[in-house]
């Protein structure tokens, strides 16, 4: 059946308000102030711009939970069901093309009045794309434990704020590393065995090797039946922290969630020695060394069901803990290895070329009339690597903007500096120790496009970092401050425990969801920064 038009029937199932609402586009012109001379005052109106972190990331997924979080702990917007609260549109800053959130965020108590905010994603995740293979991630790894654990007991310097300031060195990140590197190592010599053995099982025939084929199996279902056992440990410890259950639980609980990862890693270890042993023994004597598995007694096709099984979850968890080490891993490296990686050079470049530019582009924006800035203040925040790029994409803006004689008033209206699960002491670290023969030149130099170490009063108002025991690549930030200088104390970097991401290893990714982070992001919005 057909409508007037010709059309065929509306196929529309159902229909519902959104909380949405998509603005027609808006330009804005740069803004330009005399050195030395401040623009007309500008709207109270303040810009967050957020760099996601390392992995697999989907565009504007970063944002959304920012949004999503800010919205839970305002006390207008949490309990709204009225008309729609935000608005999206595209935006062009100058000749850079942007989309955007904008709230209205309700302060509590006696500053209820509105606050206008305009969130921003820096996304930069395509580029590292295809870019990095497996064997990058061991070269990298296998260097930077090198370099960190055959020197953790030595003090490393730092030049900061005009001197060399001697750190001691961070022995936790070397063992975790030597860690991480140990079981990569021993996951690719199993992946390798298997693969060789099974490879020569079909070349040399199943008449003829069908007990090495079982033996095989036999090996492998151990390091499968770990890893579920770990991932549903995992599983039942992030359900028990969602349903807020009690500390004494939660303690127990990880305790069983380390205990599992253990045996995985170690099941992994034995199935990459022993498979190497059942194909060597079967080369030399022919013979079996493993009892037969379970269910190769079964009536058929039981046997066949339980090897297709194991082997194709095998097959499952190489694949995907291959991607995870190549998306995850793979991005640090990218970013962070040492010089020796030289085709990584352009990708780092491009990579922080793309924060600059956004984050250029939100400074220099002025109002829509072309008369002051559009922002009175900023708010950086990074997670994960995206906190070593959003760092290196301020510093540069502020060494910029230094050139120009403090035109555009970067670090003045950077109110909040916000870093959540971040490795960048783990870095400043392993960067030390990637140059064995470092001199005190080589760190000014690399000091030099850090004017936020090289004074105070080169650092934005406030800089905080949250950060997990249970998340291996944060820690507190402690090689960026000069301890000594006690009059710069309120600049300082505020190091803070997230007394929510007690899941082990997946409280890195749940710092959007904690009110620890959010109130306080919250607070900083509508100029109620608690201490």
């Amino acid at each position: 059946m057909a409508d007037r038009d010709g059309r065929a029937a509306d196929k529309t199932i159902s229909s519902r308000p959104s909380r949405y609402r998509v603005e027609e586009p808006r330009a804005y012109p740069k803004c330009s102030p005399a050195a030395g001379q401040a623009p007309a005052t500008p709207p109270a109106c303040t810009a967050v711009l957020v760099v996601h972190g390392m992995g697999q990331q989907i565009e504007f997924e970063t944002l959304d939970a920012l949004e999503n979080g800010l919205r839970s702990v305002d006390p207008a917007l949490s309990r709204e069901a009225g008309p729609p609260a935000e608005k999206v549109r595209f935006v062009q800053l100058e000749s850079t093309p942007l989309r955007r959130v904008e709230m209205n965020l309700t302060g509590a108590g006696a500053k209820r009045a509105g606050h206008e905010v305009h969130l921003y994603e820096a996304y930069w995740a395509p580029l590292t794309e295809g870019r990095v293979t497996l064997r990058d991630v061991i070269r990298f790894l296998c260097e930077a434990t090198s370099n960190a654990f055959s020197q953790r007991k030595k003090p490393f310097g730092r030049w900061m704020f005009d001197q060399e300031i001697q750190f001691r060195p961070d022995r936790g990140s070397a063992w975790i590393l030597a860690l991480l590197t140990t079981a990569i190592l021993f996951f690719v010599w199993m992946n390798t065995a298997a693969a060789v053995a099974v490879g020569w099982a079909l070349w040399e025939g199943p008449q003829t090797d069908f007990q090495l084929f079982w033996d095989l199996t036999w090996v492998i279902q151990w390091p499968v039946a770990s890893a579920l056992l770990f991932g549903l440990a995992l599983w039942l410890a992030s359900v028990l922290r969602e349903r807020n259950a009690p500390d004494r639980r939660l303690y127990v609980w990880n305790f069983v969630v380390y205990g599992a990862l253990a045996v995985a890693l170690l099941a992994v270890a034995a199935a990459a020695v022993l498979t190497t042993v059942a194909f060597l023994r079967h080369r030399v004597t022919g013979e079996r060394i493993f009892p037969r598995v379970a269910y190769a007694r079964l009536p058929f096709p039981l046997p066949f069901l339980g090897v297709v099984l194991s082997w194709g979850a095998f097959v499952y968890g190489v694949i995907e803990i291959r991607e995870i080490l190549v998306e995850y891993v793979g991005d640090v490296a990218a970013y962070i290895s040492p010089s020796v990686l030289d085709r990584f050079a352009d990708l780092r470049k491009r990579i922080k070329e793309t924060v600059v530019t956004i984050a250029r582009a939100i400074y220099e924006s002025a109002a829509a009339n072309g008369r002051g800035w559009q922002y009175d203040r900023v708010i950086l925040v990074g997670h994960s690597l995206g906190s070593l790029i959003g760092y290196d994409a301020l510093n540069q803006l502020i060494n910029e903007d230094a050139l120009e004689g403090d035109r555009q008033r970067v670090v003045s209206r950077t109110s909040l500096l916000l870093t959540l699960g971040s490795p960048l002491d783990k870095t400043a670290f392993l960067f030390a120790r990637q140059g064995k023969k470092t001199s005190e030149a080589r760190e000014a130099l690399a000091g030099s496009v850090q004017p936020m170490i090289q004074s105070y009063a080169r650092r934005p108002r406030r800089w905080v970092n949250f950060y997990s025991p249970h998340d291996p690549v944060s820690g507190a930030l402690d090689y960026y401050d000069d301890e000594k200088e006690a009059s710069a104390r309120r600049k300082w970097i505020e190091n803070r425990k997230d007394s929510e991401a007690t899941v082990p290893l997946l409280s890195h990714i749940q710092y959007w969801r904690h009110p620890d982070v959010l109130g306080l992001l919250h607070a900083s919005l509508t100029q109620e920064e608690r201490v």
